[in-house]
């Protein structure tokens, strides 16, 4: 007998690729870059940073700190388009924001690939390698997250 109450399970939002791309290609035109020395700037390559353009890519955790230390951008920002807390020359605040935009970086890269591997599994078949692969990144996401603690608290 069913209860009429629907399971689906309503997800929040925090990554959007769409305004994601916006702000990852405003920071390369306004420097008047050309995909090619954007791309030699952050340690990717130029195919990388067109489909992250053309939102058919999201960044990888390691292009994000490329972006972050090369133009001082907060990472937070770039993925969500929000401010963290607020902004101090106070080097001591400034490495808890960092700390804080490098907690959250993870913890939405976390919720991506737990994405992922949920469509996979709810796949019939056998688990591929790559889903493998991405549960041993889950687990060891899941250490990091542990072992930072979340710095707000």
């Amino acid at each position: 007998m069913k209860s009429g109450k629907s399971n689906k399970r309503i997800e929040r939002k925090l990554f959007d690729k769409e305004s994601f791309a916006a702000r990852f290609k405003k920071l390369r035109t306004d420097r008047n870059q050309k995909q090619s020395d954007y791309a030699a700037a952050i340690n990717t390559s130029v195919a990388s940073v067109s489909r992250m353009e053309q939102v058919v890519a999201a960044p990888d955790a390691e292009t994000l700190l490329w972006l972050n230390d090369k133009y001082e951008r907060d990472i937070y920002w770039l993925l969500t388009g929000k401010r963290q807390g607020g902004q101090s020359n106070d080097s001591e605040s400034e490495g808890v924001v960092r700390d804080q935009n490098i907690y959250n970086l993870l913890k939405i890269q976390r919720e991506g690939i737990q994405q992922i591997v949920d469509v996979a599994s709810e796949k019939k078949g056998r688990e591929s390698k790559r889903v493998k692969l991405l549960r041993d990144k889950l687990a060891y996401l899941d250490v990091l997250l542990e072992v930072g603690h979340d710095p707000d608290k």
